[in-house]
Parts: structure tokens; sequence; C-alpha cells
């Protein structure tokens, strides 16, 4: 059990650390402490978890311009990492004794590892706050591991089971009693296919952006002048925020456009941003306007086909006229609800402060993630329309 959380600072955290070891070899010479590189590479871990660092002095900082300044944008391919390490963890500990006794030994272990980082993260050039810094790495990673081995604890083992527990709660409510309960898990399963969607089409446009821009990525890193070192840090640093980009794309794709800074907005609409801070893969972010505008097309057909996923199945359901409509069409504005939902979240973990001044607004703007949203909504409440209108040959099919 106690080795559980070793392996995950195994995967997450010592990464980080042979990077920054290797620029306090290679950039810095080995003219200050390594204690310097420790507290850098614990401070991304921990920012991984939402922990936001205060630069205050040091080369990060902005000399001749603040004091200090908060650096909150996540590097959500730690926290990906992490989430995915402590649910396999929990998947392999769910059966090696009692439910109590595997999360206390997980718990203690990680909760020593996260206070070593906690306590060890800030130095003169950067600072963290102790108590989020202790708490939410410590939670995060518990909950997850804790789920997952209800998820997968045996069903003869009395209270747990996250299949037994989800039977009662279906005998509480009795859920699959109401009429409309298969059009809300259909809402529900509808959303999950739209996210699938979305998610695809903004990795397939992230890679289509970056190779279409590519010379302008390059002229970025040939700016830095960081020789081969600076080459692959920046580019294992971009790494860790590869899920924040394509949370950025989706909002790129789905109109709400990427904020580069205070009054900043790249959209499909057009582009309107000060100079950027020079992060290479910011070359890739398109002008937007001309054809580009019709690439708004792909929210409506994520949100069809979600839409169109969940609802056929219960073609046999369906009513015809007003009636089955509007249940159809609820249903689809549920999943379309879902989705905003999703989406909300994922541009506040996507999002946040990369620097001084304006660039304390960088990512999605949150409030705009409800035109992505509406625009599922149109494609499956087209769907939904769809779907009744052919209601006749589809229930017949169903009932084949």
């Amino acid at each position: 059990m106690s080795v559980e959380p070793l392996t995950l600072l195994l995967v997450t955290f010592l990464p980080l650390a042979v990077v920054t070891t290797a620029m306090w070899i290679f950039d810095d010479g080995l003219r200050t402490s390594w204690g310097g590189a420790w507290s850098l590479a614990a401070r991304v871990w921990l920012l991984g978890f939402g922990v936001p660092s205060e630069v205050t002095g040091g080369a990060l900082a902005a000399s001749g311009t603040v004091d200090s300044y908060l650096f909150t944008l996540m590097p959500s391919g730690v926290l990906v990492g992490a989430v995915w390490v402590s649910w396999h963890s929990g998947c392999r500990t769910a059966q090696m004794g009692p439910l109590p006794a595997v999360w206390g030994g997980y718990a203690l272990v990680l909760a020593v590892a996260v206070v070593l980082l906690a306590t060890t993260a800030s130095n003169a050039s950067a600072r963290v706050s102790l108590l989020p810094a202790l708490l939410l790495p410590w939670l995060i990673n518990l909950i997850v591991f804790g789920v997952a081995t209800l998820v997968h604890a045996p069903e003869s083992r009395q209270g747990a089971g996250a299949r037994l527990l989800l039977r009662r709660v279906r005998a509480w409510t009795r859920v699959d009693e109401v009429v409309a309960g298969s059009f809300v898990w259909a809402a529900l399963r509808g959303a999950a296919v739209t996210m699938v969607a979305l998610v695809g089409a903004a990795a397939i446009g992230l890679t289509v952006s970056v190779l279409g821009n590519w010379m302008s990525i390059v002229a970025v890193y040939e700016s830095l002048h960081g020789g081969w070192t600076g080459v692959i840090v920046m580019s294992l640093i971009q790494l860790l925020y590869l899920p924040n980009l394509v949370v950025w794309s989706i909002g790129w794709i789905g109109g709400a456009g990427i904020a580069i800074g205070t009054g900043s907005l790249a959209s499909p609409f057009g582009t309107l941003v000060a100079p950027m801070p020079a992060v290479p893969v910011l070359g890739a972010i398109p002008s937007g306007g001309s054809w580009q505008i019709m690439l708004l097309i792909l929210p409506i057909l994520a949100g069809f086909a979600g839409a169109w996923f969940a609802l056929r199945p219960l073609a046999a359901e369906l009513v015809g006229g007003w009636h089955g409509w509007l249940v159809a069409a609820a249903s689809a504005l549920g999943q379309a609800v879902v989705i905003w939902l999703v989406l909300t979240v994922l541009a506040t973990l996507a999002s946040g402060a990369l620097g001084p001044g304006r660039l304390q607004d960088v990512g999605v703007p949150i409030w705009r993630m409800i035109i992505p949203a509406g625009f599922v909504a149109l494609g499956a409440v087209v769907a939904a329309t769809v779907l009744v209108l052919g209601r006749p040959a589809l229930a017949e099919a169903a009932n084949r």
C-alpha cells in the first residue's frame, strides 16, 4: 500500500526534477545550489494541482515592472498524469485488504511526500502558500484513489463496490420507473459522445495548426537563443501544457476564442492580440476570419452526433407530434447543458496567469464557453427533430 504514493512521485515529480537538474547543470553551470532546481520542480508539481506560485525575484521576475506577480496557469499534464496514476493505484490495491486500512496507508505516505515537497518549494525567487500546497495535491490524489478502490472492490465485501451503490441509488430514486428517466440518461450519454467528438476535433485542429505554422514556431525558438538545452526544456514545458492547449483549441473551434492577455481575443471571427510572450506554441494560433469561420460547424456536428447516438435507441419510446418533440428536444438541451458545465470546468482549469500585467489573463474566457455549448445545443436539437420526424421507421427498426 505504501508503495503507491511513491509510484505517483516517480511518474509525475521525478521527470520534473530531472529536467530542472539538467537546467542547473548545463545552463547554470553548477554555480548555485541544487536546492533551486529542486524547489522549481516542486513548484511546477504543485502548480499542476492548482497551487499558485508568487514570483518575487530571480530570473523569472519581471524586473523594472512589478515587485511580484502570481503564476497560476496550471500545467494540466501534471494533473492528468497524477489522476491516471492514482486511479490505477486504487484499481491495484482494491482487493489487498480492508478498505479503511488501504485508504489510511495511502493517505499517510502521500501526506509525508506532500509535506516534503510543499515545505521545500519556496525560495528567494518564488514562493507558494503552504496551506493549499499541503491540502490540494493530497486531497485530489486521495479522492481519485478512494473512488478507484470503491469501483473495483468486490461486491462480497460489505459496504464496498460501486455497482452495489449504484443499484441502491436506483432503488431509492426509482429512476428506471420514471418515464423520462431514459431520456435523462440519454442526455448524459449524448454529452459523453459530444465531448469525445470535441476533444478529437480539437486535437486534430491543434496538430494541423502547429504543422501549418511551423516556421513561426521555429522563429520563436531561435529568438530565445537557449541552445539545445533550452529547446528541449521549452518543448517539455509545452508538453506539460498539452491538455491546456486542447481545451484552448476547443474554445477556438467553438467560437469562444483564446485570450493571450487582457483585452485580446483570437477566434474564428478574427484575431486581436497585443505582443505575445515568447512561447513557441503560441505561434500556432490561427489568424481567424475568412474560411475558418466554417469550422464553427464542428461543435454543431458534435452535438448532432451525440444526440443521434443517445436518442436513436429510444425511437420506440418516442411519440409523434409536439409532445414527442418536446421530450426529445429537452433531452438534447440537457446534453448541451452538461457540455456547458464540463467546458466551463475545463476552461477554468486550463486558464490563469502567465506573467505580470496583462498576462494575468491567459486562456479561454470562461463565460464565453456558452458559445460552443450553444452550437452543441443547435446540433442536438436538429438531431432530435430528425429522429422525431423519422419516428415510425426508426421505431420499426428498433423493434425488429
